[in-house]
């Protein structure tokens, strides 16, 4: 009996020699492939493979090809961040931030005159923490500054560090949990960094804990509020004060 592929009999001498596959030759096979613009390819075997974007393909937006894992990291970064695709909605960079659980800026303040205390900020919501000072000229005394911690209707400051010719200072405050009996508190981890000028990177780091009370058993007291304070000497004008959340 006779079989046909593509109306062409593939019988000779009684036997039906059947080709596996093909790519555009103008021969037919049970497989057919185009050409690697399309991603799937074949070997001299006959045997299917898939072939991956490169990264200038994945630059140029050329070709249907795969991304496999060995391209999966660029291609990601490469659609968030060269600005070739198409621009992502307020409500898409939102939902994605959620789910990254990425860092909110709460307040950004730059100070009009020198000060000592920063009146605090309202931070509900989250449980991580940023403080980030940023000095506009170096402080020629000792003066320890440290975040200022509003759990309820009670304050405490958070580990100090010393801002002597500093230009940089970072605290990253976590609410580890909440202690409850008759008079209930929450605990806080401070990791705190300094940087002096001309440094490349932060030269200190520290980690202290510190707990808060709160005068109210039975209710949970997250961190409501953030403020910095400054001892020995003032915060100069034109510094910045910036506060962050993390989800």
């Amino acid at each position: 009996m006779d079989v046909q592929i593509d109306g062409k009999s593939i019988v000779q001498d009684g036997v039906a020699e059947i080709p596996i596959l093909n790519t555009d030759d103008g021969q037919f096979g049970v497989v057919k492939t185009r050409k690697l613009i399309y991603g799937i390819g074949a070997n001299v075997n006959g045997e299917l493979f898939v072939h991956e974007a490169n990264n200038v393909n994945i630059d140029y937006r050329q070709q249907y090809r795969a991304i496999t894992p060995y391209t999966m990291d660029y291609a990601v970064k490469a659609a968030m961040c060269d600005g070739k695709g198409a621009a992502w909605t307020a409500e898409e960079q939102a939902a994605a931030r959620e789910r990254m659980g990425a860092w909110t800026t709460i307040a950004d303040i730059t100070l009009d005159e020198d000060v000592n205390i920063i009146d605090t900020v309202s931070v509900q919501g989250y449980r991580k923490y940023s403080v980030v000072v940023l000095l506009s000229q170096h402080i020629t005394i000792d003066c320890y500054i440290q975040p200022r911690l509003i759990c309820g209707n009670s304050m405490s400051a958070a580990a100090y560090e010393n801002a002597k010719n500093m230009t940089f200072l970072f605290f990253d405050i976590e609410e580890f949990g909440y202690i409850g009996d008759k008079n209930s508190a929450s605990l806080f981890g401070c990791e705190s960094y300094k940087n002096e000028i001309g440094a490349i990177s932060p030269n200190i780091f520290k980690y202290s804990t510190l707990k808060v009370n709160y005068n109210s058993a039975g209710k949970f007291p997250f961190l409501t509020g953030i403020g910095v304070v400054a001892q020995g000497a003032s915060i100069p004008s034109g510094s910045r004060i910036i506060i962050r959340g993390h989800n």
